[in-house]
């Protein structure tokens, strides 16, 4: 099986088990990784930070931007830019609801919002399909958000899911790119030590 194919594999698994949770249980899981990470010493010191609005089949981190916000730090989120084909990053200081609808589903920020230069972010919160304990992340396929994180490449990472996304293995690419952290509702790994 080429990796390719061990990745659409593992994407359709992945989700399956997703979808198989119950409503209560993704907002009770949604709800405890929020105050993880709200609590967490590598997020507090973060001053610039980048998160997403999350989509249907993703742990709910929305409150997480505004209580980033009440927090004081500098909040951005990605754009997708259909001219270049690329995820920019723009400031954001508005509630949640004001975000509009943009590419592939996910709401960002509109043009209104002044571009945030990638070396000034120090923190990214990094969604995915699937996450190893040693980093690995499987994305939605087309390189998008991996690309991102290569011109981000100074800030530190955190990959999040659900407990059902962390697997054994996954096929790497040359573009993949590792995270630094893994955080789930149950779970923090720790990936920039060899295990």
């Amino acid at each position: 099986m080429t990796p390719v194919e061990h990745k659409a594999r593992l994407r359709r698994e992945v989700r399956s088990a997703v979808a198989a949770l119950l409503v209560q249980e993704r907002a009770e899981a949604s709800t405890r990784l929020v105050d993880r990470i709200s609590a967490w010493p590598v997020f507090l010191q973060a001053r610039t930070v980048l998160l997403t609005a999350s989509l249907a089949d993703e742990v709910d981190l929305t409150p997480l931007i505004e209580r980033a916000q009440a927090l004081g730090k500098r909040c951005a989120l990605p754009y997708f830019n259909s001219a270049t084909q690329e995820y920019g990053v723009r400031e954001w200081n508005r509630p949640v609801a004001e975000l509009i609808p943009g590419a592939y589903g996910v709401r960002e920020p509109g043009k209104s919002c002044g571009d945030v230069p990638f070396p000034d972010l120090d923190f990214i919160l990094v969604p995915g399909v699937a996450f190893t304990s040693s980093g690995m992340r499987l994305g939605r396929g087309k390189g998008y958000f991996d690309r991102l994180l290569l011109r981000a490449s100074s800030a530190v990472t955190c990959g999040i899911g659900f407990d059902c996304q962390m697997v054994p293995l996954i096929p790497t690419e040359s573009h993949d790119v590792a995270m630094d952290y893994v955080l789930t509702p149950a779970c923090e790994f720790d990936c920039r030590t060899p295990v």
